[in-house]
């Protein structure tokens, strides 16, 4: 096999795993924080999660976080 071609086998790696090893973990999580839908979206399938999964997994998410906000009292003086 050609070394030079790049093949990746996620499987048996958490979704966490894989953002990390494609390099989109950083990526993801400001995404995320945004509600970046269409983005969480396409990195989800960048690392082998088809569309319709990749759809539910990101509307569970952002449903989520639109019901509990994260507590930004920490930040606050």
């Amino acid at each position: 096999m050609d070394k030079s071609i790049k093949i990746n086998d996620y499987s048996g790696m958490t979704v966490n795993e894989r953002f990390f090893s494609a390099g989109l973990l950083d990526e993801w999580d400001m995404a995320a924080r945004n509600s970046d839908r269409m983005s969480m979206i396409r990195m989800l399938q960048v690392v082998g999660i088809n569309e319709y999964e990749a759809t539910k997994t990101v509307e569970h998410i952002l449903d989520r976080q639109a019901r509990n906000p994260p507590n930004d009292s920490a930040s606050k003086p």
